[in-house]
């Protein structure tokens, strides 16, 4: 359980985080896609996530590291030099891989929205004897 949990928490962030910054798309199009994909499912994961098991600032550490993958690419490439929509399939795959995590992205963040975060009344059980208090009792 641990492990899946650092799986999801830890290493599919970093995993994301370096498709952005070491295989950036080469069409403005495509990165624009993965650079939004990328933060929303990593937004999505940060509002959602408990993050009990790694530190709870990590989120801020990935938007961090998300935010310096785009720069260091805007830096480098610019949208002058670049040219708009994807030639190859494997950039097509890309995009296309983008979007999803786009909607996933989305779609999560935005119930977690709508749910709203959590107060110390819901996080609590009460205690046993509180609940079973009256039980049997007439």
């Amino acid at each position: 359980m641990i492990l899946m949990i650092l799986t999801v928490q830890v290493a599919l962030p970093l995993v994301l985080i370096a498709w952005v910054a070491l295989l950036p798309a080469v069409r403005v199009v495509g990165f624009a896609t993965q650079a939004a994909g990328t933060g929303a499912f990593l937004f999505a994961l940060a509002r959602v996530a408990q993050w009990a098991v790694p530190v709870w600032w990590l989120p801020w550490v990935f938007g961090a590291l998300w935010l310096v993958a785009v720069l260091a690419w805007l830096a480098r490439k610019g949208f002058a030099g670049a040219s708009l929509l994807p030639d190859a399939p494997l950039e097509w795959l890309g995009l296309t891989l983008s979007v999803v995590l786009l909607g996933l992205g989305g779609r999560y963040s935005g119930a977690a929205s709508v749910r709203g975060s959590m107060d110390a009344s819901e996080t609590f059980m009460p205690p046993p004897a509180a609940s079973t208090a009256c039980i049997g009792r007439t």
